[in-house]
């Protein structure tokens, strides 16, 4: 996945990465808040997580 912006995650959202080769590319900011959560193996490109 790639964002050219910022990844807000809302209280309660889930965000899951699936199978062996996720990838997160976000150049903005990776915003969460409350209990949001990100689940998953994946290569955080820019280590924004």
């Amino acid at each position: 996945m790639t964002i050219y912006g910022d990844l807000n995650i809302e209280d309660g959202a889930t965000v899951e990465f699936l199978g062996n080769n996720s990838m997160a590319n976000i150049f903005g900011s990776v915003n969460k808040s409350g209990n949001a959560t990100v689940t998953g193996t994946f290569l955080d490109v820019k280590d924004k997580f």
